[in-house]
């Protein structure tokens, strides 16, 4: 084990029911490599000194203007009013506490036993980590500072080092590589230069230099994450005797994505998609379960890998564990491989929904249409899973006709969880969009309009945001959109604490009794071929695969049929493809409304 010590520092606003995959994957691969590195997860200890409460409020960016207040003490009024006209409230006795538990926090940690400090900057914690670098570099001056992460890559931690020189290093892309390179050259250990290091963002004379990246080409290899900081804090902590939190311990098959969506900036950070063996990731979660204590895991892909994918779950059934698993799913999948997860444990996932409208989900290079959205809701409630999903609204190239698409198909989706909320669409640094910004129709592109006024105005031109304004040519009206979101959700809550599935049928072996309580109390009774059709479309069916299933049913009167289905609203059709809407009922309960 080398001598040269490093840290690697989450702070606030992550989110305290989780420790820091970023730093617990680098500081594992680290100590691999030969070196003495730990991960300290401050931002659970920050929670427990602010208290849970009133932590989980701040864990957006209004927590991080409060960070800027420390770092930007001149500014503190304008910080203040600004967030408090956002609708948080930020008082002076708040801020006070925040800045006591920040110290605290600060004097917390022996950083002379370490040689190279390192903060990640997701999740909100940019300005609570230059706050931390600035004090570090007041303090102990020869202690080297590196800032890794989202919003350290490319050209904004180009952008970081030009502007605040208390930091010494960013890291362009993910870690591992970087990091022990950056360890081997200031060690002299590995007779490297600077610019031997890949990834490195560094000061060269008067200019700021960005080496090549370098992945790593397989994640089969990587040790565990080292969470251990974090447990320790919890198991040994008097704050926790008479606390409970649910924590989730962040687990990963896979890195990037195979599919580039126009507003992901992903590649601002990866390049292309790697992804670990079912039988790497299962063995994986089994030990990490046994050494934490655990059974509830958060996958942190973002993507599905379905063959793979269906590989990975049956081996986690068979371990026959009560795990509570948090997984990313597209609308693409196919029901075996959602009731496959679901079996072995997960319980809720995230899901691209963004948009009801084919038209605007081209837009966005979903790879995924309407239909395909519906049927995976579909998928969700009928096997008892709870999506996170979002609408979004004000896509630059988002016509009336989108808009009133996505409208008018929320009445397809009643019976359905709806998606968590509507968001207005931020364009971010490194997106296709990004890239392609005159394509999009978005001119004047700065920094968003509430980041850009926590900094001096001397250096918000000059420092790069993730997340971007613009100027758009277009306004369109949602006032339609959030009316009938709003009722879906009221609706959908409503029963579902009563009990009530909203669509849904019961298999009567010759026949099927569709029970519609959407609008009202409608039942109806399909038999014989007419149950045979609506069965076969549980799944998303072509015309012509429902025509050959169907070859002694005359095609005018079957397309009559599918019409009528459609029209109740029983089913939903786009272009030729048909879905059935209700849900098989397994509750024998009476129904309530």
């Amino acid at each position: 084990m080398s001598k040269y010590r490093g840290l690697l520092v989450s702070l606030p606003w992550a989110d305290y029911a989780s420790p820091s995959i970023q730093i617990a994957s680098v500081a594992s691969y680290a100590r691999r490599k030969g070196y003495n590195v730990c991960a300290k997860h401050l931002h659970l200890e920050a929670a427990m000194a602010f208290g849970f409460d009133e932590y989980f409020p701040f864990m957006n960016e209004c927590g991080d203007a409060m960070s800027a207040v420390l770092l930007f003490p001149q500014r503190r009024s304008s910080i203040v009013r600004l967030v408090n006209s956002s609708g948080t409230k930020l008082s002076q006795k708040l801020l006070k506490r925040f800045e006591k538990m920040m110290d605290q926090l600060y004097r917390s940690v022996d950083w002379p036993n370490y040689d190279l400090i390192g903060f990640t900057t997701d999740l909100n914690q940019l300005f609570s980590s230059l706050f931390f670098a600035k004090q570090l570099k007041r303090d102990y001056p020869d202690i080297k500072v590196v800032l890794g992460g989202h919003c350290a890559s490319s050209d904004l931690g180009i952008s970081l080092l030009r502007n605040f020189d208390f930091i010494d290093y960013c890291i362009d892309g993910e870690g591992e590589i970087p990091f022990t390179s950056l360890l081997d050259y200031l060690s002299s250990s590995g007779g490297m230069a600077q610019k031997d290091v890949p990834g490195l963002i560094y000061r060269d004379s008067d200019s700021v230099v960005i080496n090549p990246r370098k992945q790593l080409t397989s994640l089969d290899e990587l040790p565990d994450p080292d969470y251990k900081h974090y447990f320790d804090v919890i198991d040994n902590h008097p704050y926790f005797d008479n606390t409970c939190i649910e924590t989730f311990v962040p687990i990963e098959g896979g890195r990037g994505c195979t599919h580039k969506c126009a507003f992901c900036s992903d590649r601002i950070q990866m390049n292309g998609y790697r992804s670990k063996s079912p039988k790497v990731i299962a063995k994986q979660l089994s030990r990490m379960s046994r050494r934490y204590r655990s059974l509830s895991f958060k996958f942190t892909d973002l993507r599905t890998h379905p063959k793979k994918d269906n590989e990975l779950f049956n081996l986690i059934l068979k371990q026959k564990k009560d795990y509570n698993l948090y997984y990313d799913i597209r609308a693409d999948v196919d029901k075996s491989l959602i009731a496959s997860m679901r079996a072995a444990g997960v319980k809720n996932v995230l899901i691209g929904i963004e948009a009801l409208s084919t038209s605007l989900l081209r837009k966005m290079k979903k790879g995924v249409r309407a239909i395909d959205n519906l049927q995976v809701m579909k998928y969700c409630e009928e096997l008892g899973i709870q999506h996170i999903s979002n609408l979004i609204l004000s896509f630059p190239t988002e016509s009336q006709m989108d808009v009133d698409e996505t409208t008018d198909n929320m009445d397809y989706g009643l019976s359905f969880q709806p998606p968590s909320m509507l968001v207005n669409y931020t364009l971010l640094a490194g997106s296709t969009i990004d890239v392609m910004r005159r394509q999009y129709n978005i001119t004047h592109v700065k920094n968003s309009s509430f980041r850009r006024k926590l900094v001096p105005p001397r250096i918000e031109k000059s420092l790069q945001f993730a997340e971007k304004t613009y100027r758009r040519k277009r306004r369109n009206s949602y006032r339609a959109l959030r009316n009938r979101f709003n009722q879906w959700r009221e609706r959908y809550y409503s029963a579902h604490k009563e009990g009530t599935s909203l669509l849904s049928y019961i298999d009567g072996g010759s026949f099927i009794k569709i029970m519609d309580f959407r609008n009202g109390r409608t039942n109806t009774t399909l038999e014989n071929d007419l149950m045979k059709l609506y069965l076969f479309c549980d799944s998303i069916r072509s015309w012509s695969e429902i025509a050959e299933e169907f070859p002694g049913w005359d095609l005018d009167d079957l397309r009559g049929t599918l019409k009528q289905l459609v029209d109740l609203k029983l089913m939903f059709k786009e272009g030729d493809d048909y879905l059935s809407l209700a849900i098989r009922n397994l509750n024998t309960q009476p129904f309530r409304v």
